[in-house]
C-alpha cells in the first residue's frame, strides 16, 4: 500500500489525476467496494474516479463449472446496490447510475461546442448491461460527498442536450441553452449547502474552490479466461 500511495503522490505532482481499476469477483472482494470508494474520496485531489470490472469466464474455461460461473458473476445492477449497502452518501440505484454509453451525449456536445477541432471526440459505445456509472460531487476540503443526481436531473439534462445538439445551432446559442437547461434541471433545495448554479459551471469546467466532480464509479465487464 505505502508503494501505491507514493504513485499517488508522484502522479499528482505531475498535476494529473488518476483512475482506479479494480477486479470483482462475487464473493472474493465485493464486500469490499465501500472502501475502495471511501479510499478514492479521501484522495480526491489525487483520484479521478474508480473503474470496477466485473469478472467474465470465455475463451478456454472448460474447468469452470456452471454452479461456480453463476456463483462468481457479478452483474452491473449488483455493483449499484452493494455500493448502497457499503457507503453512507446516499446512493440510490435506480436514480444515480446511468449508462456508460450516455457518454457519447456528452462526446457529439464537445463537438458541436469545437467545430474547429481535427479529431472528434471518442466514447465507450457498449449495452447498459455492460457498463454504468454514476457522477459523484465530493467537497476536498470536508470530503462530503453527494451523488449528482440527488441535486440534479442528470436524465433530463441529457435529453436537453441531445435536442440541442441535434437542433443544428452554432457554439453560441449551444452554450445558451445548455445555460437554461442548468437552471432548469438544478434543484437548489437539495444541492450541498454553498453550491449553487454557477457552481455546476464551474464544476463541469474541471472544478471550483471547494468541489471536485468524482464523474467514473463505473462498472465494465472484464474477460476473464482460464487458459490450462
Amino acid at each position: 500500500m505505502e508503494v501505491k500511495q507514493r504513485a499517488l503522490q508522484n502522479i499528482a505532482a505531475t498535476g494529473m489525476r488518476t483512475t482506479l481499476q479494480v477486479s470483482v469477483v462475487n464473493g472474493l472482494d465485493n464486500d469490499g467496494l465501500g472502501d475502495i470508494v471511501r479510499f478514492a474520496i479521501e484522495n480526491v485531489d489525487k483520484i479521478h474516479g474508480v473503474i470496477f470490472q466485473p469478472v467474465m469466464f470465455t475463451g478456454r474455461d472448460e474447468d469452470i463449472t456452471d454452479d461456480e460461473r453463476y456463483a462468481r458473476r457479478y452483474p452491473a445492477s449488483q455493483l449499484a446496490y452493494d455500493l448502497q449497502e457499503q457507503t453512507a452518501i446516499g446512493w440510490q440505484p435506480m436514480r444515480d447510475w446511468f449508462p456508460a454509453s450516455a457518454y457519447g451525449i456528452f462526446g457529439h456536445l464537445c463537438d458541436v461546442l469545437h467545430p474547429e477541432a481535427k479529431v472528434g471526440n471518442l466514447f465507450c459505445d457498449i449495452h447498459p448491461n455492460h457498463g454504468i456509472f454514476s457522477p459523484l460531487l465530493v467537497n476536498v476540503d470536508t470530503k462530503e460527498t453527494i451523488p449528482v443526481a440527488a441535486f440534479f436531473n442528470v436524465e433530463r439534462f441529457m435529453h436537453d442536450i441531445v435536442e440541442i445538439t441535434d437542433s443544428g445551432r452554432g457554439p453560441m446559442i449551444t452554450k445558451a441553452l445548455l445555460a437554461l437547461s442548468v437552471l432548469h434541471n438544478f434543484d437548489q433545495d437539495r444541492a450541498p449547502s454553498g453550491f449553487d448554479a454557477l457552481s455546476v459551471a464551474h464544476v463541469t469546467a474541471g472544478g471550483c474552490a471547494s468541489w471536485l466532480p468524482f464523474p467514473e464509479v463505473t462498472n465494465c465487464l472484464e474477460t476473464c479466461s482460464n487458459r490450462s
